[in-house]
């Protein structure tokens, strides 16, 4: 959904839209966080956000962080699910396809079929932690962490 605005005064039939394509969610009730990543490598809008390989949410905006030396993602968390996230919930990287392939045998991984087009966010915790405020900043991790 789009909004349209012109001048007062001008009587129009027709509007050109301008600007970015918003997320689905931006208009919809629900959780919103931020995490903090050094850089967008498969992220775009609409990536899925899962936790134990169930769909919880969605990259909701991909913007700089205010001094431009990172990316702030903001996930949109579906109401029902926004006590999974925790103060000490960690994010990770889902990759869109992991293809290892050898002279005799090849194997393709992947977490969701939504995950396989546009990568996404895996939330993880152990359920302890207490509960964070709406646009808590996290930091993505990498596996190794």
């Amino acid at each position: 959904m789009k909004i349209a605005y012109f001048k007062p005064g001008d009587k129009k039939e027709r509007f050109k839209l301008e600007g970015v394509n918003p997320s689905d969610t931006v208009y919809l009730k629900g959780f919103r966080i931020v995490v903090v990543a050094d850089k967008v490598t498969t992220f775009q809008v609409g990536s899925p956000v899962l936790n134990r390989g169930v769909k919880i949410g969605e990259i909701e905006n991909i913007s700089f962080s205010d001094n431009f030396n990172s990316v702030k993602l903001t996930l949109f968390i579906k109401d029902e699910f926004k006590t999974l996230v925790r103060d000490n919930s960690r994010f990770f990287e889902i990759k869109p396809l992991s293809v290892k392939a050898g002279f005799i045998y090849a194997k393709v991984d992947f977490k969701s079929f939504s995950a396989l087009v546009k990568g996404g966010i895996e939330l993880i915790n152990n359920g302890n932690g207490k509960p964070v405020e709406e646009w808590h900043k996290f930091t993505l991790q990498t596996k190794g962490e």
